[in-house]
């Protein structure tokens, strides 16, 4: 399973939200990462929702976009979290409680 630090996650919502916001010079940074951390290649409906403010709250949209693969996250004090999907929400859910 694919391991990023907390910090990579934190990056893409950033990052997300940003292109929301009309920078969309962002959209090759985000799809960059996505590819490079997550290996996530067919990122196009997704961006083009967002650019188009499609969606109400970009950093939801994004979780629930991120939930569909599986990957962990791993904190600063070393704890790792899985992020899964759960109805239509996102759970990051520490993995002691798995």
């Amino acid at each position: 399973m694919i391991k990023i630090s907390i910090t990579d996650f934190h990056t893409i919502l950033l990052h997300a939200e940003k292109i929301s916001n009309g920078q969309l010079d962002f959209i090759y940074v985000l799809r960059t990462e996505l590819k490079n951390k997550l290996g996530i290649d067919n990122v196009d409906q997704f961006i083009d929702s967002i650019t188009q403010n499609e969606v109400p709250d970009v950093q939801n949209q994004t979780r629930l976009f991120l939930a569909q693969f599986n990957f962990i996250i791993e904190s600063d004090n070393c704890n790792y979290h899985l992020v899964k999907l759960n109805d239509n929400y996102c759970e990051i859910q520490p993995i002691s409680e798995i």
